[in-house]
């Protein structure tokens, strides 16, 4: 019974792993806005190099439009990259989130199942303490003795017996729930 527990367990484990692991195409990529706006800056710079090469404009005011236009590509790559990892932080979130919260319930399940199990051992005991005090009372009274020995042992019984009923219900009240 634990093999087939724990193949089940396996089981569960290898299904989550493939959703998780499985290659997720977005139809839109957080970089896209970007992109375009990045593609009109290599624009602007290629007809930059054409003005500069046609002798139209200066090679100081070619190298300063130059890193101008550098500087807001590479501040719109670094921006699209933070939003992208934002992004992919998030959604990793909710997966670790999703499996932490199944991993829970099963946990909660089987210390419920626990429980039960427990409680049900419990009244099992309790039911055989009876078995055995009724016994042992039955017993002690049946003995050829001062009647005041037949009330001390009758009574050591008796004490022992809401000794051991004390415990055992003690115990089932730290059952987690």
């Amino acid at each position: 019974m634990a093999d087939s527990k724990w193949d089940r367990a396996d089981s569960m484990l290898q299904k989550q792993n493939r959703s998780v692991l499985a290659p997720v195409a977005p139809a839109v990529t957080p970089l896209a806005p970007i992109e375009s706006q990045i593609e009109d800056i290599r624009k602007q710079k290629m007809g930059l190099i054409a003005s500069f090469k046609k002798n139209k404009i200066e090679r100081s005011v070619a190298l300063e439009k130059l890193q101008v236009l550098y500087g807001a590509q590479m501040e719109s790559v670094k921006h699209a990259l933070r939003r992208a990892i934002d992004v992919d932080k998030g959604r990793i979130d909710v997966i670790a989130d999703k499996y932490i919260y199944q991993l829970t319930q099963e946990y909660l399940n089987d210390m419920r199942d626990l429980g039960l199990k427990n409680y049900e051992s419990r009244m099992t005991t309790c039911m055989q303490l009876n078995d055995m005090a009724a016994r042992l009372i039955e017993k002690a009274e049946g003995q050829d003795v001062p009647p005041a020995m037949k009330e001390t042992t009758v009574q050591n019984i008796l004490k022992k017996y809401q000794e051991f009923t004390d415990r055992i219900m003690e115990e089932e009240i730290r059952l987690p729930r």
